[in-house]
């Protein structure tokens, strides 16, 4: 009994503390070996119990066992010591296994706590935004905002919202904000190329080599470098820029459109007479692109085409009536947090504009915090694969391209109502929070 005493007195709280210290900064450079072994050695210290299951709960949420996890963190938070940063990692757990109620109102109850607070704002920001919830989302990036808190990230959050809602001047800016803040983040690339689709949706690409020159992506670069030169009234620049883009991505629709633009800047009927053929085919391959269907009707108009004039004319009111009905929509999915069928309308409505990238994310959202109704949101989703039809036939027959209905590699998703559905587009990774203990 002596030496059993003597063994328990050499145990200090002292060391249990440190061993806790020791596994924290292991989690916080992904060494799990090396927090499973502190984890093991601090089991023997009975006053850090409640630091164990806390240990214990991280690994399982590490080891994507977020159900396993969620009982010892509520069980770790009521130690006043761990409260904080137990109640940071169940608000991921709950994320994490679909419940995002459960992990908005756990984050929102630390925002006001000095050491983790502005942490949870971000990752409940990120979750609100995956949810497509954007009015909460920016509540809390706001507020970040007001406390310089990891400034270039949450401006790039913000811009992809404002991206995602069509409100493309304010996300053009945030973007350049982005870029300015952190010049050197390895992601500059996504961001410029953001940018850049802003531009050309505001029809404002001209002066924009310095964001172009930060795109690595060739084909998609020699896109916007020609719209640019066009846009400048660089003709001749602009015809070499797309001929090495159709070059590196053969049969490109884009590229078609581009080809087509240029016949238009130089207001040539023979020029445009021999790329009519190509453009129409590239509309009849993706039926629901605004930008396509707009330079057909002007190529018709300048070749006094007066019913394809009129078809194509049909076929864009429609898109255009149809991203109108959208952008109404948006207000009513952005001011909700778990509503089901707002979210499904406007994944819809993005399928029959065109806009695979954000049919895309939002199934992603429904599927991630919808768990219990996976199978039945997955039938919806598989129903909206296929390429939807025109709604006004050209009644022509056209010369399709070999590789029809197969983007070229690194234009998928690249330009918003364009990326071929039934593929799955460029997605962006999220902008994720520095993570805390595995």
């Amino acid at each position: 009994m002596a030496v059993a005493g003597m063994l328990v007195s050499r145990i200090s709280p002292e060391d249990g503390q440190q061993l806790f210290k020791d596994a924290l900064a292991a989690g916080e450079v992904g060494n799990r070996d090396l927090l499973q072994q502190r984890l093991e050695k601090l089991r023997k210290y009975p006053a850090f119990e409640a630091h164990a299951q806390f240990l214990d709960g991280v690994l399982f949420l590490g080891r994507s066992m977020p159900l396993k996890a969620i009982p010892l963190l509520k069980k770790a938070s009521e130690n006043p010591e761990l409260r904080a940063k137990a109640l940071l990692s169940l608000g991921r757990a709950y994320g994490t296994s679909g419940q995002l109620q459960a992990a908005i109102t756990t984050l929102d109850s630390l925002v006001g706590d000095p050491e983790v607070g502005n942490q949870a704002r971000f990752i409940a920001c990120g979750m609100l935004a995956t949810a497509q919830a954007w009015d909460a989302a920016i509540v809390h990036l706001r507020e970040l905002q007001k406390v310089g808190y990891e400034k270039a990230k949450v401006l790039y959050q913000l811009a992809e919202i404002e991206f995602d809602r069509g409100n493309y001047a304010e996300a053009e800016t945030l973007y350049a904000d982005a870029i300015e803040e952190f010049p050197a983040d390895p992601t500059n690339s996504v961001k410029a190329s953001r940018l850049l689709d802003c531009r050309l949706q505001l029809g404002t690409l001209k002066d924009s080599d310095k964001y172009i020159g930060m795109v690595d992506n060739q084909i998609t670069a020699a896109l916007y470098r020609s719209e640019d030169l066009i846009a400048s009234g660089k003709l001749k620049e602009a015809r070499t820029a797309i001929e090495r883009g159709m070059r590196e991505a053969e049969g490109s629709p884009m590229m078609a459109f581009q080809i087509g633009k240029l016949a238009l800047a130089e207001k040539d009927k023979d020029a445009a007479k021999g790329v009519l053929n190509e453009v129409l085919a590239a509309c009849i391959r993706f039926p629901r692109s605004i930008d396509g269907m707009r330079v057909l009707a002007q190529l018709s108009e300048l070749l006094e085409d007066g019913d394809l004039l009129d078809k194509s004319r049909q076929n864009l009111e429609r898109l255009e009536a149809l991203r109108e009905e959208m952008r109404a929509l948006m207000p009513t999915v952005s001011s909700t947090i778990t509503e089901i069928e707002p979210r499904v309308r406007l994944a819809e409505l993005a399928r029959e504009c065109g806009d695979a990238e954000l049919m895309q994310k939002v199934f992603r959202g429904l599927l991630l915090f919808n768990p219990d109704k996976e199978g039945e949101l997955t039938q919806r989703r598989m129903q909206m694969d296929e390429v939807p039809p025109i709604f006004v036939p050209f009644g022509r027959e056209v010369k399709l391209p070999t590789n029809r209905g197969q983007a070229p590699p690194g234009l998928q998703g690249e330009l918003p109502g364009q990326a071929p559905l039934g593929q799955a587009p460029l997605v962006r990774p999220p902008v994720e929070p520095k993570p805390g203990p595995m």
